[in-house]
């Protein structure tokens, strides 16, 4: 029998779960979708060690996990620009590596961004659940018995050979030190709020809120009435910006509820989205309505940006690229 390598999680001070793309078609079932939150980041690092199809990868949060491998591996680390330390030498961001049986893989506090993505050359033995490793911690389902991972849990590794050493640029996201712009289709509950609440969400800027997780994100700023006091509950989406009685804005995002009854004002797109999970509390943002034409157009853009970047593979740690 062979026996399969695993990582022992030393330290973890944040929410860190399996995630990977999701769960699909699982809002008729009343599950949250789950998956990722920064999709891209995830895709990025199952290019990097070679992973033909997603497999689960740990989803940290603000960092601060520290984790040892009993066996070899190819791995990578992929988000926001950050420390990567093997056995404490920062070896960047971004690009595959391997971690030899024995060496300690550290993710600090980072200073940019909240979430990050350690994927593993063939993933983790972990069972699929309605076709999904993603965890969803609110529902018990997925990922290690359907709950964040704590100090003292070992991870198993299934098997496979060891993957090229690819490296990518990091992407510099040049809105993140200005307000940042949430594109979002309106929908038919908007046309009902009073005028001057339409001015003020389109015109007005708010701040990210520590009220943020996987669930959605809480803004704060003047408060929005809607004049809507009644309304039936109705299947959310990603993006869906729910107005609740005291007027400040819920962004939902993967692990949100199915179902919800605030009035909504649309949904934010879903690149916006991703750009929302990963900005910290007290960033400024302000919404910006767009058509659905040119809703799909910014996702094409994005689509053939990502796809670009995965065919130019570069061996210059270090390298970056700037990216609205």
């Amino acid at each position: 029998m062979v026996r399969l390598s695993e990582w022992l999680i030393e330290t973890v001070s944040t929410p860190c779960t399996l995630q990977d793309a999701g769960r699909q078609h699982s809002l008729r079932l009343g599950l949250s979708p789950g998956g990722a939150v920064d999709p891209p980041a995830y895709r990025l690092g199952q290019r990097l060690v070679g992973n033909s199809k997603d497999e689960a990868a740990l989803e940290t949060c603000y960092g601060s996990i520290a984790l040892t491998a009993d066996g070899p591996c190819t791995v990578a680390v992929t988000g926001p620009d950050t420390p990567v330390l093997v056995d404490g030498d920062n070896i960047g961001i971004n690009r595959g590596f391997q971690l030899e049986a024995g060496q300690r893989l550290e993710l600090p506090p980072p200073s940019r961004g909240v979430y990050h993505y350690i994927a593993v050359k063939d993933g983790f033995d972990v069972p699929a659940v309605f076709g999904s490793h993603s965890t969803v911690v609110r529902e018990g389902l997925g990922g290690l018995a359907g709950r964040a991972l704590v100090a003292g849990d070992r991870l198993i590794l299934r098997t496979g050979s060891p993957a090229p050493l690819l490296c990518y640029p990091t992407v510099s996201r040049r809105d993140e030190s200005r307000i940042l712009t949430l594109r979002f289709i309106p929908c038919f509950q908007f046309d009902q709020f009073p005028e001057a609440t339409r001015r003020l969400f389109n015109t007005g800027s708010f701040s990210v809120t520590a009220s943020a997780n996987r669930m959605g994100i809480k803004l704060s700023g003047d408060p929005l009435i809607t004049g809507i006091e009644k309304l039936y509950s109705e299947t959310t989406c990603l993006g869906a910006i729910q107005i609740p009685p005291e007027g400040n804005p819920i962004v939902l995002l993967n692990d949100r509820q199915t179902v919800g009854g605030y009035p909504k004002a649309g949904a934010v797109i879903s690149s916006d989205c991703v750009r929302l999970a990963q900005a910290r509390p007290g960033q400024q943002v302000r919404f910006q309505p767009v058509t659905e034409t040119e809703a799909d157009r910014i996702r094409w853009l994005n689509d053939n940006f990502e796809r670009e970047r995965m065919l130019k593979p570069v061996t210059t740690p270090g390298q970056t690229i700037a990216h609205d």
